[in-house]
């Protein structure tokens, strides 16, 4: 291709991803405003919007009045058009959706898969699920935009490829993504499931600030660092990962080799195990999640009630997590911090307060101001980062092409 067809091609993908995350952004908005936000022109912005209704991607949804006094059409996403997939893969579970273009949730499978060799079963398993998954939501597997897989572990996104160093059966090294698309015939997209949900977060829930931190409690912990909707990975793809953060070098073995890790002093299971001496870690990380819900709630109640071991148990989580999370705070100097978990859902008001107070005690004073918040609906968060993974490769080029387009400006 000449260097002139390239950069019209590049020009092109890149006004019409603009135009798409104003869309996503603002709806239901104006082709004046998509102008007004995206900067550009309004004859090239209508020859786009007319080319994605004409496919189906957009709808005019109703009109208004303009500053002079015209009629303006207004535009959406078409909650009819191709729909998307996504799944939500841990140790012990696969939960499946099947989602329309505006991440509204169509339908939702859940399948316990405790104990499985993810290589030799999963993946048909898997299969099987998202195809079920689109009959219930009453579309046809061949039609679907893609398939986004959010899991619970480290995922080379470029390759697709789930670390080798995986703790869950069967997933080292797995190529999941070229395996699945094989069996579907489907476009398919894999990340770890708190960076997919992050990601989504900004795009599909209005959460727009320039820099944000999130981090979720489970067994261990996840945390992703985004700036202008692109995670910061790093050179090796661990920036952000407060899970290993020493704490207390004599602390308890961690997964990666070291000793008192945060992903061992600030999960779910250290709360609980802090509580019940006759629960080792091993034990608590094989509970299925309603049991372990089941012990925090507890928990929770008889710290709220004075236990002085529930209290201390409390306490220690909070000091061990708000030390993590400050250090963050202190190297990258984030908008906003988020989190979530089953710990925050069950009482977020003692809980982030606790946490809150603990944060601010060790941000530098110009910090102070950060908003420290918590995401209510864990489980939605999630599932909403496997959807974002495909409608986001929409917004993706725009970073690609730019890059590109520096490229081949030098030729």
């Amino acid at each position: 291709m000449s260097y002139s067809k390239h950069r019209q091609t590049l020009l092109r993908r890149n006004n019409e991803a603009q135009v798409l995350l104003a869309i996503r952004k603002h709806a239901p908005i104006s082709r004046a405003q998509i102008a007004k936000a995206t900067k550009l022109s309004l004859a090239c912005v209508c020859g786009i919007v007319d080319d994605l209704i004409a496919d189906g991607t957009l709808i005019e949804t109703g009109t208004f009045i303009g500053p002079r006094g015209r009629p303006m059409e207004l535009l959406e996403f078409n909650p009819n058009g191709r729909a998307i997939a996504g799944a939500w893969l841990t140790h012990d579970s696969m939960h499946v959706v099947v989602a329309n273009p505006k991440a509204e949730i169509l339908a939702t499978r859940v399948t316990n898969v405790s104990g499985l060799d993810f290589a030799s079963d999963g993946l048909d398993i898997l299969a099987n699920e998202i195809q079920k998954c689109s009959e219930d939501a009453n579309k046809e597997l061949e039609s679907l935009e893609g398939v986004g897989l959010s899991i619970a572990d480290k995922v080379d996104r470029l390759l697709g490829i789930i670390d080798s160093a995986s703790e869950i059966s069967g997933w080292s090294g797995v190529p999941i993504v070229r395996l699945l698309s094989e069996r579907l015939k489907l476009p398919v997209y894999a990340d770890n499931d708190v960076r997919a949900a992050a990601y989504a977060s900004q795009l599909l829930e209005g959460d727009i600030s320039g820099s944000s931190l999130y981090v979720t409690i489970s067994r261990g912990l996840g945390c992703a660092l985004l700036y202008n909707y692109e995670i910061i990975s790093g050179s090796h793809g661990v920036a952000g990962e407060i899970n290993h953060i020493t704490i207390d070098r004599n602390g308890p073995k961690c997964i990666c080799g070291n000793k008192g890790c945060l992903n061992t002093l600030a999960s779910d299971i250290n709360f609980i195990c802090d509580l019940w001496d006759d629960l080792t870690q091993e034990n608590a990380k094989n509970l299925p999640l309603n049991e372990r819900r089941s012990l925090i709630e507890k928990g929770i109640r008889m710290a709220i009630s004075g236990d002085p071991k529930a209290r201390y148990a409390l306490e220690s989580f909070t000091h061990n997590l708000a030390l993590g999370i400050a250090n963050i705070i202190n190297l990258f100097d984030p908008q906003s911090v988020s989190v979530a978990g089953t710990i925050i859902e069950v009482a977020p008001d003692v809980v982030m307060d606790m946490l809150r107070a603990e944060i601010l005690k060790r941000v530098s004073p110009p910090a102070r101001g950060i908003e420290i918040k918590a995401i209510n609906d864990w489980l939605g968060f999630l599932l909403k980062g496997s959807v974002g993974l495909v409608l986001g490769q929409q917004f993706r080029v725009l970073h690609k092409d730019n890059l590109e387009a520096k490229i081949v400006s030098k030729l």
